[in-house]
């Protein structure tokens, strides 16, 4: 099984942390001994024995710090031939096949796997604070509230082969990690959200039937906010209850115009739920604006 790691994040240190438990014993096999250069992404990693440790492993992590419970995984495609797995810490990602995947984890399918990830970091019993998450807009404040200046400037992600992820994803990564911050186990949130296959929405809370979607520097903003209209990709999700409250969030360093005031005022969508993360040009900190560039939310620092 072949894996990748951000720079940033030693391998090394995953090790250490895992030698610590005495369940996963053996668990990771590196075959390369130079995986622990930092400036250097995994080529080989070979899990052992998934489905036995699995339970283990997760247990470990909801029991870890707060990084390391942001677990999650994401698929490469629409078949979920391939996947990604954030285990331990959102830093650190496994490129897994398919096959290889839903026969170790005892599940016929990889998106089956997939959810079953997401979910058992979740507990049911926890019910979502909607007194102090009223909308959407007030938990994606809570949540920005959370990101990390750090986490940001790191902006170089490894994908599978190596190959650097776009931008975008560094925004989506540390929204989901600074999510379960807020949330913790009643966050239960699905990535890349579709009950049907058309349309892939960048995150939905079932408890609430919210949902959420990134963009980077306006990229494609007018067909982002055009998926939730009636005749848009997530419409039908809206009108079967799916969906109830949703929030397109448009993260930059550059500074937006108004929504109104773009190449597409005389089709801008009416009441658009829209805001601009206005970030610092060192991620020091940030201000939120609505789709006609009035600032909601105060410029405040980020976490370190």
């Amino acid at each position: 099984m072949n894996g990748q790691l951000p720079p940033y994040y030693a391998l090394e240190t995953i090790l250490s942390e895992l030698s610590e438990v005495p369940e996963l014993s053996g668990f990771i096999v590196v075959k390369d001994n130079e995986l622990n250069a930092i400036e250097k992404p995994a080529e080989t990693i070979t899990i052992i024995d998934f489905y036995r440790y699995s339970t283990a492993i997760l247990d470990y992590v909801k029991s870890s710090n707060t990084d390391s419970l942001a677990l999650h995984t994401e698929a490469l495609d629409s078949w979920g031939t391939e996947i990604i797995c954030i285990l331990l810490t959102n830093l650190h990602a496994k490129s897994v096949p398919s096959p290889f995947c839903a026969l170790l984890s005892g599940f016929p399918f990889t998106k089956t796997w997939n959810r079953f990830v997401e979910y058992y970091l979740a507990d049911p019993g926890v019910e979502f604070p909607r007194e102090k998450f009223p909308d959407a807009k007030a938990l994606a404040e809570a949540t920005l509230r959370q990101f990390s200046r750090r986490n940001l400037r790191a902006v170089t992600r490894f994908g599978v082969g190596a190959i650097i992820r776009p931008v975008e994803a560094t925004y989506q990564d540390e929204f989901y990690r600074s999510l379960h911050t807020v949330l913790g186990y009643a966050m239960n949130v699905t990535s890349e959200w579709s009950p049907d296959g058309v349309g892939r929405i960048d995150f939905r809370l079932s408890s609430v039937r919210w949902g959420i979607e990134l963009l980077r520097e306006g990229d494609r903003l007018h067909d982002h906010c055009q998926r939730f209209t009636t005749d848009g990709a997530y419409g039908k999700w809206i009108q079967q209850g799916l969906l109830e409250d949703w929030l397109v969030i448009d993260c930059r360093t550059s500074s937006p115009r108004s929504y109104a005031g773009t190449a597409h005022a005389s089709i801008e969508i009416p009441d658009t739920k829209l805001w601009r993360a206005v970030f610092a040009p060192d991620f020091s900190d940030v201000e939120v604006r609505d789709q006609y560039n009035q600032v909601v939310v105060d410029r405040f620092a980020l976490t370190e």
